[in-house]
């Protein structure tokens, strides 16, 4: 059983030698140490910010999806020696 986190005299929460205001808070406030955690209970060490959107994200989720490879399962495969994503077959039926 771990031991409950309390507010210091100082109206701080003291955990492993570092001072938060709050103990949990949202993701910006938690990747800009003003929160130990988030409701969902991700640290700072678990959080990044998505380099192409600027969204604070989950390391483990961001990871996962970038070797999910989503374009190659829904058909597409890229073509040797072109830059654009072609799909894999040709549609048989007309819609």
């Amino acid at each position: 059983m771990r031991k409950r986190v309390d507010k210091s005299s100082d109206g701080k929460y003291h955990i492993n030698g570092t001072a938060f205001d709050e103990l949990i808070g949202t993701r910006a406030k938690v990747l800009h140490g003003t929160a130990y955690k988030t409701s969902g209970g991700l640290t700072k060490h678990d959080i990044r910010v998505n380099k192409k959107t600027g969204r604070i994200v989950s390391k483990k989720r961001s990871d996962e999806a970038r070797k999910s490879r989503r374009l190659e399962k829904a058909g597409y495969k890229p073509k040797k020696g072109k830059f654009v994503l072609m799909r894999k077959t040709i549609r048989r039926t007309r819609k």
